[in-house]
């Protein structure tokens, strides 16, 4: 495909139209779409966004919260923690699952940095279209406007934020090359702009990743360090290789460089799509909700923002519950993706501020979401890259009927033989395929 895209609506391959950037398709029918309220007005901002090479200016209200946080009427230190600028939180232990002590601050990312990182990703990054199918806006009740991040380089949203970073590595950090850890988009994103940029790149992932992730991310021209999930700590892996060699550690969330690259997912759907009510985006460590959250509250104040999860892998819900970071076991799940143990100490804070909810569904609910990309709107997305549709489809997300509904498709790399048996078994036997 090209590098540029427009929207365009698909249900069968002679029913899909074209339409320029910046062009909506028309609502379904029998669909009545109501704008959401607007809060007050606080002044404006200049907001930006590509177009065609260009960069697009218009004026936008300053962001204000305009809805009350998840954990409003919770504990009182959950209440605090939300509304500080940093906080110590406790410790604690529930279960299995370990309630980490961290220093969690609000990072100062902003709506500009967003901008300047859309400017690096010029002639770089693909402008993603944006799908829609009848088909599944009767299934959900609403308007679903897809953001095909499984068209973008490498078949991931990760390119952004890793080439967001990368790109502005001193002279020196490129000659000594990055090392980064992965279980395989971000691996290959890295990968990837490495080979671009000319510097040496070191990959640590998983031994289970997906063959087709470890394949891509070789033959990008990196060396590959492989690791037990269940017994190896990435983290320490990298950071030897980091000081053993000098590399720069290229984080796969965690970072304001990476958040804000991620960022620029939301920054072209909302140029294109100015009046969603609500935006629906998968939830790993949090960098692409996060970056898409400052985008989008910047851009649309009132926008509604849900995050989704794998059941098997509910950190960031349990963590905004509680207020404050949860760690939970390795559980397995075909969204591969979306298995980070807990949410970052700088994409949490910010999912605590603009993140209304988030929505968990099951390995069936996600296979099927992932039939019907493929099947119905001839898109192949990644089980992790179908977890929102896949919310949406299941009625998991609440009061969107008869609402504009942005969905991030995150990902589309999928090994072929888990495909085939997801597309003719169901989630089981995919389960026992892709883990």
């Amino acid at each position: 495909m090209a590098a540029r895209f427009g929207l365009f609506s698909q249900d069968q391959p002679a029913q899909r139209r074209l339409c320029r950037p910046g062009a909506a398709p028309s609502p379904p029918a029998g669909l009545a779409l109501s704008d959401p309220p607007r809060p007050p007005f606080l002044g404006t901002s200049s907001v930006g966004g590509v177009d065609d090479g260009r960069l697009l200016h218009r004026h936008a209200p300053l962001f204000r919260p305009p809805f009350p946080s998840r954990l409003q009427g919770g504990p009182p230190f959950a209440s605090a923690l939300r509304n500080a600028r940093s906080d110590w939180v406790a410790v604690g232990f529930i279960g299995r699952t370990s309630l980490v002590s961290v220093r969690s601050e609000v990072s100062d990312i902003t709506f500009e940095d967003i901008q300047a990182a859309a400017q690096r990703l010029k002639g770089a990054a693909h402008r993603t279209p944006i799908a829609t199918s009848r088909s599944l806006n009767r299934q959900a009740g609403a308007a679903l406007f897809c953001k095909c991040e499984n068209l973008q380089r490498v078949g991931a949203f990760k390119f952004r934020g890793a080439f967001n970073m990368i790109n502005q590595l001193s002279e020196a950090q490129r000659q000594r090359g990055v090392v980064a850890f992965s279980s395989g988009n971000h691996a290959q994103a890295v990968a990837l702009v490495a080979k671009l940029l000319a510097l040496p790149a070191v990959i640590v992932m998983p031994h289970d990743s997906p063959a087709v992730k470890l394949k891509a991310t070789r033959g990008y021209g990196a060396e590959v360090v492989l690791y037990d999930r269940h017994r190896d700590n990435r983290e320490v892996i990298a950071k030897k290789l980091s000081d053993e060699r000098g590399l720069t550690l290229v984080p796969p969330f965690d970072h304001p460089q990476i958040i804000a690259g991620q960022g620029t997912v939301a920054l072209e759907l909302l140029t294109d799509l100015p009046d969603l009510d609500v935006l629906v985006a998968p939830i790993g460590g949090g960098g692409l909700i996060s970056g898409c959250s400052i985008a989008a509250h910047a851009m649309l104040p009132a926008l509604r923002i849900v995050g989704v999860e794998p059941e098997s892998a509910n950190d960031t819900s349990l963590s905004l519950e509680k207020g404050l970071i949860v760690s939970t076991p390795l559980s397995p799940s075909i969204a591969d993706g979306l298995l980070t143990p807990a949410p970052g100490k700088l994409t949490f804070p910010i999912m605590q501020r603009h993140v209304e909810s988030v929505a968990l569904v099951t390995d069936d609910e996600i296979a099927e979401a992932v039939r019907f990309l493929l099947l119905r709107m001839k898109l192949l997305v990644e089980p992790s890259g179908a977890a929102a549709v896949a919310a949406l489809m299941a009625g998991k997300v609440p009061n969107v009927q008869g609402k504009k509904i942005g969905v991030v498709l995150s990902g589309g790399n999928v090994d072929p033989t888990p495909l085939a048996r997801i597309l003719t078994s169901g989630a089981g036997n995919f389960k026992d395929q892709i883990r």
